[in-house]
């Protein structure tokens, strides 16, 4: 009977070694992110709902230690239309600009929360790990992670799955299945993306994080003849779940 006691703790203290525990990627890199995005939009004076869909993209540096992103976006409907913006956000000052350089367009305004994180959160739960790769070799090994996000402490409420490679914790795919708000309204939504041409450190940080000389020193809204015939911007809080976890 004792010896039965024994095998078992010792196995629970194996399993318990062996346990998967969130970890953290890169904290400075270079990358692409690219995500489906599907959302219901009910019009609120008819109560009547249509389906929506559209591709977003953005390139550009990620500094987590700095606490700054600086990237290229765009957001393209099926019908063709696509809005080609750029963004420089500072965390650690609490503001972000919207760039549109051929207009010579530029909207300082607070940064929007919650910050992107290069880490899996403690109260994710691990649920499976896989190979990624072909039958002859050169295959690489990811965790796959879910949690939640809950309002109005994230932009968005839902569950997340989010796929990252064991050697380094890079984050390579994502899935969220939930809710945006408009208001006091939820807004279904489901966005899948993944992250590519990822490079480590970021050689040229000028190129991403300089605010050109035609942009505000304050916080401005969207009031001026200039800023009117920019009224196409997407709602970024919504565009950028999450960049990464």
């Amino acid at each position: 009977m004792i010896k039965n006691v024994l095998f078992v703790t010792l196995f629970a203290v194996v399993i318990a070694a062996d346990a998967k525990k969130p970890c953290c990627g890169p904290t400075k890199f270079m990358a692409g992110n690219g995500a489906s995005v599907g959302q219901v939009i009910t019009d609120p004076d008819t109560n009547t709902s249509r389906s929506e869909g559209f591709f977003t993209y953005q390139y550009g540096a990620f500094d987590f230690e700095r606490k700054m992103f600086g990237y290229n976006m765009s957001v393209t409907y099926p019908n063709g239309t696509s809005t080609l913006i750029r963004l420089i956000q500072n965390y650690a000052q609490k503001y972000q600009y919207i760039i549109l350089d051929a207009l010579q367009y530029c909207q300082k305004q607070q940064v929007t929360e919650p910050q992107p994180t290069n880490c899996i959160p403690n109260n994710a739960t691990w649920q499976s790990s896989f190979r990624i790769g072909g039958a002859k070799g050169g295959s690489l090994f990811a965790d796959s992670w879910t949690y939640k996000f809950v309002h109005p402490k994230d932009a968005v409420e839902g569950d997340i799955v989010a796929n990252v490679f064991q050697d380094d914790c890079s984050p390579f795919s994502t899935t969220f299945i939930g809710d945006r708000f408009e208001g006091g309204r939820k807004v279904p939504l489901i966005s899948m993306g993944g992250l590519l041409n990822l490079t480590s450190g970021i050689p040229h940080p000028e190129e991403w994080f300089t605010v050109p000389d035609f942009c505000p020193k304050e916080i401005n809204s969207l009031t001026t003849n200039m800023a009117r015939s920019a009224s196409y911007l997407p709602d970024l809080e919504f565009f950028q779940l999450p960049l990464f976890f």
